[in-house]
């Protein structure tokens, strides 16, 4: 795939193959997977006439695992500003995770300002303390670690991971419904 910078995405090549080696979207048999993506990768390859670096791998395996967390920082009485907002997520994405997990999604919900809670933008706002709640998705670190040494042994760098729940999600509700 590739965008121009006009926004909008061209597929270049396509490759499809039997999956082999994988159940349930975990790693099952790796020397089967490799095959697997190999297979894929090539065919993608040469209908494209580029050689694929990096991918995004959609992880439908793990035990996804929702959780919401809040942060704060002070404002000491001022206005919260651009940076103060940059800041507070900073820390939220900073969030600690579970030592056997690994953060595949962390988005802001919204932003509170002492303790005032459902504002979707708090610059302007004047208060003590900014805080963010952030949603974070985990997965199983040994999923991950899985799917990034089968990755790595057909020599593709992993770019980003994805959630297929979020995934599907986001490719298929309009705002209001997300």
């Amino acid at each position: 795939a590739e965008d121009e910078g006009d926004g909008v995405l061209r597929i270049l090549g396509v490759g499809h193959k039997p999956s082999r080696g994988i159940r349930g979207g975990s790693i099952v048999d790796m020397e089967a997977a490799e095959e697997s993506i190999r297979s894929a990768v090539h065919a993608a390859e040469t209908m494209a006439g580029e050689t694929i670096r990096s991918v995004t791998i959609n992880l439908s395996c793990g035990r996804p695992l929702s959780q919401r967390f809040a942060v704060e920082v002070a404002l000491d009485g001022q206005e919260a500003a651009h940076a103060d907002v940059r800041r507070v997520l900073d820390e939220g994405y900073r969030l600690p995770v579970p030592d056997d997990r690994t953060a595949v999604h962390i988005h802001p919900i919204s932003y509170t300002v002492d303790g005032v809670v459902g504002i979707q933008d708090p610059r302007g706002l004047f208060g003590d303390q900014l805080g963010v709640i952030m949603h974070v998705v985990s997965v199983t670190r040994g999923a991950v670690r899985n799917l990034s040494a089968c990755a790595g042994h057909c020599h593709l760098d992993i770019g980003d991971l994805a959630l297929s729940a979020e995934v599907a999600g986001r490719a298929v509700l309009v705002d209001d419904e997300m």
